[in-house]
């Protein structure tokens, strides 16, 4: 065997696709765990990353993709798993990765940052409606609030669902005024997108928003 195919086995064999037979239990109780965060205010799943040896914990908001967190990253070794952290640690079994991850939710920082998510899932979104859609952000988008209610109307709805969405313009000096006869074509809220087909403004100060949701990778 030549040195440079001595090279491409070690690489070969170096680590294994968490997708692979012998990675399974250790994504099962990635699964398991995100199963028990989730809750009242919460929304918990295992992403895969670009890399299909890594899979993230990643944390949101009931209804708000758009507003989540990586907590952790596991990558898959080939005799075992990888947690990465302020000191990356190796689990060499299922049960181990178990306990470490039982200890880990116990510790208080994690804990107060599940308080923070169920917190911010009883407020209201600040959402954007957009004058393009080539653009995130333009001085011409006005700023709109979304009460938790109408968020989880638009969260539980099923991609290219028609929808009508009322919401509150955001009262600040700096945020434009909304204009009948302006063009809003996308409300942005919290990673949920709504293409617009007709936003018009009641007399009691609601703005309707008519338009249909957008699919997200994030939904």
């Amino acid at each position: 065997m030549s040195f440079a195919d001595k090279i491409r086995e070690a690489v070969s064999t170096a680590t294994t696709d968490a997708n692979a037979e012998e990675a399974k239990p250790y994504v099962q109780v990635l699964e398991q765990l995100a199963a028990g965060l989730r809750g009242p205010g919460i929304e918990a799943t295992i992403a895969m990353g670009a890399d299909p040896r890594i899979r993230w914990l990643r944390l949101h908001p009931k209804h708000r993709p758009g507003r989540g967190h990586r907590m952790l990253r596991f990558f898959f070794d080939v005799d075992g798993v990888v947690v990465s952290g302020i000191e990356p640690l190796k689990m060499m079994s299922p049960l181990a990765l178990e306990s470490w991850l039982l200890s880990f939710v116990h510790q208080p920082a994690f804990r107060d940052a599940l308080q923070v998510l169920k917190a911010e899932a009883t407020q209201e979104v600040e959402a954007r409606l957009r004058r393009s859609v080539d653009a995130d952000y333009s001085k011409k988008d006005m700023l709109v609030l979304v009460k938790p209610a109408v968020q989880e109307e638009f969260s539980v709805a099923a991609p290219s669902a028609r929808l009508t969405l009322n919401v509150q313009r955001w009262e600040n000096a700096r945020n434009p005024e909304f204009k009948q006869e302006k063009s809003y074509v996308q409300l942005e809220s919290a990673g949920l997108i709504l293409d617009v087909r007709e936003c018009r403004k009641e007399g009691n100060g609601t703005i309707v928003v008519e338009g249909t949701k957008q699919a997200s990778a994030l939904d």
